[in-house]
């Protein structure tokens, strides 16, 4: 008797302490709707001004697009998505801060996603086989502000399965093409990529084909591969306020596309390899690409690749030294204007077929000498 009164004793004790974990676990309520966003709720005091966080789990079409879906007739019915920042359930507001893995995976109707600021973390593949969407607004690229490896990169919200109506890319997430990649399938309608964040974070567009990035908050750094290997990039506008662009920063952006570099009146550093490879840079006979009086030093090989680039003047800035390979290779450069007082050092203008040494003006004069190596044999002939 005395045992059973003992086991019944433990027990009792047992099930009251799991009854105060219950309690004291944050309270989560997954709901299902008829249409619309379907949340999952968890109670935490910690959230400041709200009950709780709510996670968006997925989306559930309206009757009349999933009959649009049925018949196969959505093309002109497709839907944009703006994920709220706050939701009310059973009379208490929650902060929307996470998109769960998968969650938007495969809706074909979806035109355009918006996630705001309020979410802290994006679930892998969630805009996966998204295969007719042609925007997306992130407030960061990855998983999370500071996410590392491949979840840092925008491509990871794609997924890495093959679908019908995307195509791969590789996303570089460390050390250029020297590093670390990952494959994913971006749907071929994607065009518009909208960042609301006040940081970039490196390697965070890598890979990405979209046509136009729009940056809306005064960032202050492009930093290390964040655009690496954007193919298809015709318009981007930087804001004034970018002060230091880093290594690998536009690296083989092959298309053509054009950065007024010297509205960056704040910029005072480009890294190596900044646009390597950028072959379309540049682009037309008729423009200069001039850089501000601010800028103070430039990575090697900076520039070298840009096949297009016929006009680079660099007179007011504040550069010392052309490093190694700054300009190597570029076919159509025909003319240079660098401030008095610069040094060179060994390939900085090989391999620029057009170049003549009359067209080179250090402090507005034409250049007479420079070390062996700087340019091509002979041309100073």
């Amino acid at each position: 008797m005395k045992r059973l009164i003992s086991l019944l004793t433990v027990f009792v004790l047992v099930l009251a302490v799991l009854m105060t974990a219950v309690a004291c676990s944050p309270a989560k309520d997954p709901t299902e709707t008829e249409t619309g966003f379907v949340y999952t709720y968890t109670k935490d005091n910690s959230v400041d001004g709200y009950y709780g966080y709510a996670t968006v789990r997925k989306y559930v079409l309206d009757e009349e697009h999933l009959e649009y879906l049925e018949k196969g007739n959505y093309a002109d019915h497709l839907i944009d998505i703006v994920v709220e920042r706050e939701v009310e359930y059973k009379g208490n507001k929650y902060r929307v801060n996470e998109i769960a893995d998968s969650a938007f995976a495969n809706q074909v109707l979806f035109k355009s996603v918006v996630i705001p600021d309020s979410v802290e973390k994006i679930g892998s593949g969630c805009l996966a086989g998204c295969i007719n969407l042609e925007s997306v607004t992130v407030p960061f690229a990855g998983a999370t502000p500071d996410a590392k490896n491949e979840k840092k990169t925008l491509a990871y919200l794609f997924g890495t399965a093959s679908v019908s109506g995307t195509y791969a890319i590789t996303a570089y997430y460390n050390d250029g093409d020297t590093g670390n990649s990952k494959s994913y399938y971006i749907p071929a309608t994607l065009k518009t990529i909208t960042y609301t964040g006040e940081t970039i974070g490196a390697y965070a567009f890598s890979g990405m084909n979209a046509e136009k990035i729009i940056i809306e908050k005064n960032v202050t750094e492009i930093p290390e591969g964040a655009f690496y290997g954007v193919n298809g990039l015709s318009e981007l506008s930087l804001p004034v306020s970018v002060t230091k662009i880093g290594n690998y920063a536009f690296k083989n952006c092959y298309s053509v596309f054009r950065v007024n570099l010297a509205e960056l009146t704040s910029l005072t550093s480009i890294g190596k390899e900044a646009f390597s490879g950028c072959v379309n840079f540049g682009y037309s006979a008729n423009t200069t690409v001039t850089l501000p009086a601010s800028l103070e030093s430039i990575g090697n090989s900076c520039f070298n690749g840009c096949i297009e680039l016929v006009n680079i003047d660099l007179a007011s800035t504040a550069v010392t030294v052309i490093p190694e390979n700054a300009f190597y290779g570029n076919l159509k450069l025909a003319s240079v204007k660098l401030p008095a007082g610069v040094t060179f050092n060994k390939g900085a203008f090989q391999n620029c077929g057009k170049l003549e040494k009359a067209n080179v003006l250090v402090g507005g004069t034409a250049i007479t000498t420079a070390p062996a190596g700087v340019f091509d044999e002979g041309f100073f002939d």
